[in-house]
């Protein structure tokens, strides 16, 4: 888990698991209530619904309730990537920018 947001976040592999760096996925939502009026494209295990599917039913971390974040949670991630990482080594510097 990362101690910023809380997240935790995908280990990326290269062994030609769905956890593969070189495996890229279409954004596909089939929920209506979801998608917010675009199911996108669908693909054969390359699609995020079935990224999701998969995830959840290998229990990865030990939940089974994976999900992708919706805009309002992508935004508060992006406010908080800013304001509690970038922020002060912009404003405050860090070991490793000072000269």
């Amino acid at each position: 888990m990362w101690n910023v947001t809380g997240l935790i976040w995908e280990n990326k592999t290269v062994d030609g698991t769905i956890h593969d760096k070189n495996k890229t996925f279409t954004w596909y939502d089939s929920n209506p209530a979801t998608n917010g009026g675009y199911a996108g494209t669908p693909g054969d295990d390359t699609d995020t619904e079935d990224f999701i599917r998969t995830l959840n039913s290998a229990h990865l971390g030990g939940y089974s309730d994976w999900r992708l974040p919706t805009m309002n949670e992508l935004d508060s991630i992006q406010y908080q990537l800013f304001h509690q990482l970038w922020l002060p080594v912009m404003f405050n510097g860090c070991s490793v920018c000072k000269s």
